[in-house]
């Protein structure tokens, strides 16, 4: 057998003995720490055992690393002078040199950071005087000897483990480096950080494709880290100067302590082998919590998505899957996680302004509204008043003779009751039991005679989406404007529309101007009789700002402020559905969270649920790391409690199925979640 592979073979087994019990320690730490809060995700924790366990697991980690590659040198010199190493003596010596090794290596740590300090100011005193090619230019000359120099004081742990230069390790470090500084530099640099690096980066890459196997990816990567940092240690430092003079390390003092650490033989392929099931064996701990479930913790499923466009509707009939309207028209979910899903266009919410008016019902069926402009010839002659579209669309479950068929759409355009010189109208629609389509208007009448701004509330009953019968009824002139007190477009719809289980209209306009809310209620479904009411909203006074409708105890919508993702320009979003209230919150995720080298995504999205009045019981679930805003977001609930979010991040849409709700828990989020 070759010694090279003998080599290897103690290497594999030392550094396993060493790596596996600290991730397995972290790992228990991580899980029972997290306890009821954890989510699996796909078969992945989150939050991650690794950031659960906090600075306890990062400093076993650390420790069983340290250990590792200290004990790895030993064996790696073994090898290198033709002698069998047992594994245990080369644990044994590295945990005796454990507290001098730790006191060393926090000292190269500071040096680094002087170092790296030192070099970034002088590039920053180029850079301010030096084009970019000569700042690319001049870089080499001046990182090239920090590094190096910084690299050669690695040196010092070897001599720690094999005993050699006794006293002012530090010093004997360097004088082994002296004379020789560029190519010893070099080959620690290599050996000892990049490529390490290199490997826990790749491994980290994959795991993050691959969260279930995170545990095992991240163990190989620190193993092979430790693998080329103890080969290169141990290298360098017995390499000879080939005739120059200068000190050298005394190569009987290392053969005695080798020959004291000495094995009969080489370890076996069958430890070959059980040193990389042992570094498997942290993932049992994780893995144990997803098929055991003994938290009862929540469960989700994550899908990418191929719709496009804003999410304006997310709902979940009863009986049937959930359904998403975006910006661009009505996705079906084919099954609860929406891995399948059948689409179509809508022009009245792609074409139609100013707003996208849609609506989904309780057997799927979607209905839309959009203002397709005021002249639109041969199309339909409208005189300057607005063309109306309407659109209805099918469940792929809806009966055979649906009307339109399943899986299709409907449209019809309509001459309205607004435009002339009017400025653009806000619609909202719903659909009637009977098969209509009800959609409410909010008319900006022309000025009145003393120049204050007027918006007439009317309700249309349209009999198919062409209307050729209707039923118009004005609900009530307001006196205000539908525009921003600055003067700017409203960025949200300020109008809504509801039916209840008698087909009875209820319209809620938001002021603008004001956290006020004008609701108007109908006694029947024909608006005969209507009850007008203006209640004080606890959303924002400025109308920018997201709200949604509550409901109080008399039947009555006011609106209700929706908390803020964080500090963001993300888009907040939030869904009230009986006396539950459902938010979407952004939390930042430790910055070394990640167990390899922390480069892990910053944030992650957060499901909160929340109880009526912002007090008792809120429940937190971690729902999945984000790469940057999570855009396009909407949150549906199933009438057995399951939640669907659906969102889109770094150019990618997808839904996330939850079933379970996550930890009883206090937070800032659902105290800002008002009304």
């Amino acid at each position: 057998m070759r010694p090279a592979r003998r080599d290897r073979r103690a290497l594999l087994v030392v550094i396993a003995v060493a790596l596996a019990p600290a991730l397995l320690l972290r790992e228990l730490i991580g899980v029972f720490t997290s306890g009821t809060g954890t989510t699996v995700l796909d078969g992945a924790l989150l939050p991650d055992p690794a950031e659960a366990a906090g600075w306890a697991g990062r400093l076993l980690v650390a420790v069983g690393w340290i250990v590792a590659f200290a004990a790895g040198t030993v064996v790696a010199a073994g090898g290198q002078r033709g002698r069998h190493v047992s594994p245990w003596a080369a644990l044994r010596v590295a945990v005796r040199r454990l507290p001098w090794l730790m006191v060393m290596l926090l000292l190269v740590v500071i040096a680094a950071q002087g170092l790296m300090l030192f070099g970034g100011a002088a590039l920053s005193m180029l850079g301010a005087r030096a084009s970019v090619p000569e700042l690319a230019a001049m870089s080499p000359f001046v990182l090239a000897p920090v590094l190096i120099v910084l690299a050669t004081r690695l040196l010092v742990i070897p001599a720690i483990v094999l005993g050699d230069g006794a006293g002012n390790r530090l010093a004997h470090a360097h004088a082994l480096a002296a004379g020789r500084l560029m190519r010893t530099g070099v080959s620690l640099l290599l050996g000892v950080v990049v490529l390490p690096l290199v490997a826990t980066a790749l491994a980290e890459t994959i795991a993050m494709r691959a969260p279930a196997a995170a545990v095992p990816l991240e163990a190989l990567g620190l193993a092979a880290a430790a693998f080329l940092q103890s080969r290169t240690l141990a290298d360098v430092y017995l390499r000879r100067r080939a005739g120059r003079p200068g000190p050298e390390v005394s190569l009987d003092e290392v053969d005695r302590l080798l020959a004291e650490l000495s094995a009969p033989a080489a370890p076996s392929r069958a430890a070959g082998a059980g040193a990389i099931a042992l570094l498997l064996a942290p993932a049992l701990a994780g893995g144990a919590v997803v098929v055991g479930d003994p938290f009862g913790g929540p469960r989700a499923t994550r899908k990418e998505v191929s719709w496009s466009g804003d999410v304006l509707v997310t709902a979940w009939p009863q009986g049937g899957h959930p359904v998403v309207v975006t910006s661009w028209g009505p996705h079906w979910c084919l099954d609860d996680a929406c891995a399948a899903v059948v689409s179509q266009s809508s022009e009245p919410l792609m074409l139609g302004g100013p707003y996208g008016a849609t609506a989904v019902t309780a057997d799927g069926t979607v209905v839309a509204a959009g203002i397709r402009g005021r002249e639109m010839p041969g199309v339909i002659k409208t005189d300057g008043d607005d063309a109306v579209q309407l659109q209805r669309c099918s469940a792929p479950w809806a009966p055979a003779d649906a009307k339109p068929k399943p899986g299709t759409c409907e449209d019809g355009i309509t001459r309205w009751h607004s435009g002339g010189d009017e400025d653009e109208a806000q619609l909202a629609v719903a659909a009637g039991a009977d098969g209509a389509i009800v959609v409410a208007t909010a008319r900006p009448l022309l000025p009145a005679a003393d120049g204050k701004a007027r918006v007439q509330l009317a309700v249309t009953r349209c009999g198919t989406v062409h209307c050729t019968t209707r039923s118009l009824k004005v609900l009530a002139t307001l006196p205000l404007s539908l525009d921003l007190p600055d003067g700017r477009f409203a960025p949200a719809p300020l109008l809504r529309l509801t039916l209840d289980a008698q087909d009875r209209p209820t319209v809620l306009l938001r002021d603008p101007a004001g956290a006020v809310a004008h609701v108007v209620t109908c006694a029947d479904a024909d608006c005969d009789e209507v009850r007008r009411s203006t209640a004080t909203a606890t959303a924002p006074a400025d109308a920018a700002a997201p709200a949604v409708a509550v409901t109080g105890a008399d039947g009555t919508p006011h609106l209700a402020a929706v908390p803020f993702l964080d500090d963001s320009a993300a888009h907040p979003v939030a869904l009230i559905t009986g006396n539950a209230r459902f938010g979407l919150a952004v939390e930042p995720v430790p910055a070394d969270a990640g167990a390899l080298t922390g480069s892990l995504p910053g944030r992650r999205l957060v499901l909160w649920q929340c109880p009526p009045g912002a007090t008792g019981a809120e429940r937190r679930t971690v729902l999945a790391p984000i790469e940057l805003e999570p855009r396009q977001a909407g949150i549906a609930v199933a009438p057995d409690g399951r939640v669907l979010v659906t969102y889109a991040d770094d150019g990618h849409r997808y839904t996330i199925l939850v079933t379970g709700s996550g930890k009883a828990t206090k937070g800032a989020y659902c105290q800002g979640f008002a009304g």
